[in-house]
């Protein structure tokens, strides 16, 4: 192979991962259909069955990583992360088919990098190390996956308790429940209250009532909190007086999210104290060092 062929080969496989690269973190938007199919109830739309047929070549191979390889040994869809952060499942098979192969090509870059500058480097070696860096890259977009949807639940969480005390507010009013409930999620555009105002119009389309579409919400989602809403509501539903029950709840959700905060904070606090004896350590031996060898000399 000469020098130019080379160096030929090397632009193009830099030129396809810088592609990669840019084609992963290029901002996209998401179609209407899986818009709608992350929000609607499961007895509205046949999940899967309503899904937009892919178009692009990137979403074709993300189909056909989510239709074959979903159900290998090891292989997990975080089916209520992907649904509480609106992405569909060709889309999150698609960034971990793109990741899979970045991590195949780069160990290959470097063979031919390799062979350009003359190094006496064992070929077997890159194709095993294009594997594993593909296998560990696989799993890039569940971790980040996770890391979001942790984020996003503590957020809702939170936003859970102003919606009961926005319900209990419009319940003071003699407000209906079901129009309390409905009231209360219109008064932000928040994304977690656009989301409990898009579960309970399409529950008002279906004839659902409102709490129970807000517990098939927090199945899906993995949210005890809105089981909790649903649960009081329900109570209100069936003719019981709750407005100060809901009041007791929100106070209860506070408290505790509160409490898993600090505790959060304590741990934080605690794992910061070994870096800092650390570094005072260095300092002192920095300090002390030199005077050690002026006496000693």
């Amino acid at each position: 192979m000469t020098t130019l062929m080379a160096l030929t080969l090397c632009g193009l496989v830099v030129g396809l991962g810088l592609a990669l690269v840019v084609r992963e973190f290029w901002p996209s938007h998401a179609r209407a259909g899986d818009a709608i199919e992350n929000l609607a109830p499961r007895n509205l739309i046949f999940r899967g069955s309503e899904e937009a047929a892919p178009t692009s070549w990137s979403e074709k191979m993300g189909s056909w990583s989510s239709q074959h390889l979903s159900n290998l040994p090891g292989v997990t869809t975080p089916r209520a992360d992907l649904d509480l952060l609106g992405i569909s499942t060709t889309r999150f098979y698609t960034d971990k088919t793109l990741w899979a192969l970045i991590g195949l090509v780069f160990p290959g870059l470097l063979g031919l990098f390799s062979v350009v500058l003359d190094l006496p480097l064992p070929w077997p070696v890159f194709p095993l190390e294009g594997i594993v860096l593909a296998l560990l890259l696989w799993h890039v977009p569940n971790q980040r996956v996770r890391n979001r949807a942790r984020d996003a639940r503590r957020n809702f969480a939170f936003a859970t308790i102003s919606y009961l005390r926005l319900v209990a507010i419009q319940r003071l009013a003699s407000t209906g429940i079901v129009a309390s409930m409905e009231r209360a999620a219109s008064v932000s555009e928040a994304w977690m209250f656009l989301r409990i105002r898009e579960e309970l119009r399409l529950a008002r389309y279906a004839g659902l009532t409102p709490w129970a579409t807000l517990d098939d919400l927090s199945d899906r989602l993995k949210m005890p909190e809105l089981r909790e809403v649903a649960d009081i509501t329900r109570l209100a539903g069936d003719g019981a007086g709750v407005t100060g029950g809901l009041m007791a709840r929100a106070a209860s959700l506070r408290d505790r999210m509160l409490t898993v905060e600090q505790v959060a904070a304590a741990k934080a606090t605690t794992a910061m104290q070994i870096p800092t004896a650390a570094l005072i350590g260095v300092l002192l031996i920095l300090l002390i060092f030199p005077a050690a060898v002026s006496l000693a000399s």
